[in-house]
This record gives C-alpha cells, structure tokens and sequence, in this order.
C-alpha cells in the first residue's frame, strides 16, 4: 500500500516519557522528567545499495550531534546517554533525557477551616 513515504526523511519516535513528583509546595511543582527518542533518517531511494550506505554514513555524525542536545522548556537539555546504528539502510539514534521542571501551582488552594465555638468530644 502507497501511503506517499518520500526520501530522503526523518522519523521522530517518542519511545518513553515518565514524570516523577520531587517536592510539592504551595507555590510550586518540582519534578524529574525522563524522555527517551528516537531518530531514523531514511536516505534517498537509489539504484545502488552502495550510494544509499554513502548517504546514511554521511549524515550520521550530523545527526548524533543534534540529538545530543535539545532544546525543552525554553532550555537547553543534553542527552544523559545516546547510541546509534545502522539498520536495514536507515541510520537510527537513540537518546535520553533527564531533566529537571519547575512549574507555578496553577490549581485552586484548598480553603483553611477554622472552628468557631464549641468543644470536641464532649
């Protein structure tokens, strides 16, 4: 089945993204968040395996290098850890982010009660 697939492309996979509560204030959010990609890039169709290989080694070491750091939340991230292979004439990374979030409590405070008269337990 066609579905228009034009090369030279890249394809940009969410593999896994967790987020984990650090502190929980009044006015603030602090969490870690951990966010693994992937990259391939498919090399332009040709008549030679040859000049497809020559394609893919190319770009290779351009592309590790842009996915080593991104840019998420307005800041620059670096890539705890990064790998990249060549599989069935596409060139694959593979990188991790740890990072750090602080968001402002956007939520509604829960009221504060306060007893008026009476006693308890009598």
């Amino acid at each position: 089945m066609d579905q228009g697939f034009e090369t030279p492309c890249f394809l940009v996979n969410l593999l896994e993204y967790e987020n984990e509560n650090l502190t929980e204030n009044e006015r603030f959010f602090r969490s870690k968040e951990t966010l693994d990609i992937q990259v391939i890039f498919f090399p332009e169709e040709t008549t030679t395996k040859r000049t497809e290989k020559r394609q893919i080694y190319s770009i290779l070491p351009e592309l590790v290098a842009s996915i080593s750091r991104v840019n998420l939340y307005n800041k620059n991230v670096r890539a705890n850890s990064s790998k990249s292979v060549v599989v069935d004439n596409t060139a694959q990374v593979l990188a991790s982010f740890d990072f750090n979030t602080i968001s402002l409590f956007k939520g509604q405070y829960m009221e504060r009660l306060e007893r008026v008269g009476g006693n308890i337990g009598n």
